[in-house]
């Protein structure tokens, strides 16, 4: 993961280049127009190509999730996040990156909401409370999120009655179902 690589002296762009490697996908890079090949430091990359990049990426994880191939759709749907998520100020390359748009926000909340329903069907349900909180507080009104918040609030009560002995009357789960959500959204607006 990215952590790996940051630990050891990479960048996130290299860890992203791995996850794509990993993935099958085929990364395309930029050529330069300098005829020595060297980079541009100054050159721009549009929200319109970055957005296109995490659409294909979205697309492939839709795909996957009709196959019921979670972990895979979970992947793709991560990588179109990081690359909407991250654009505020350059994209992993040190290139600057114009800051997205209000476009980006509705794609954004899908793909957290996509998201939140792979860690639903993987058996994430706290992972997926917290995305789909996340994409909640960019749209309070997304229906799709909300159901996923709901169904991942009765997966972790349905865990925390399975674990309720006799002799306790809160079980042995970490947290209490009910707060979570108001514990994520917290967090997340701080």
């Amino acid at each position: 993961g990215a952590w790996y690589f940051r630990k050891h002296g990479g960048s996130l762009e290299q860890a992203r280049e791995e996850r794509l490697r990993r993935l099958g996908v085929e990364t395309t890079t930029t050529e330069s127009a300098d005829p020595e090949g060297e980079e541009d430091p100054d050159a721009i990359v549009s929200n319109d190509e970055i957005f296109q990049q995490a659409m294909e990426f979205k697309e492939r994880g839709n795909e996957a999730f009709g196959n019921k191939r979670f972990s895979r759709a979970l992947a793709f749907y991560k990588l179109a996040n990081e690359l909407l998520h991250n654009n505020n100020n350059n994209n992993g390359n040190g290139r600057d990156v114009v800051n997205p748009q209000q476009q980006t926000r509705d794609e954004t909340v899908k793909i957290l909401s996509n998201l939140a329903e792979c860690h639903l069907r993987l058996g994430q349900p706290m992972e997926a409370g917290r995305v789909a909180t996340e994409a909640l507080v960019l749209d309070e009104t997304h229906v799709k999120s909300l159901i996923r918040r709901a169904k991942a609030t009765l997966q972790m009560m349905r865990a925390a009655a399975a674990t309720t002995t006799p002799s306790s009357s809160t079980g042995s789960f970490p947290i209490d179902p009910l707060r979570f959500s108001m514990w994520i959204e917290q967090d997340l607006q701080t």
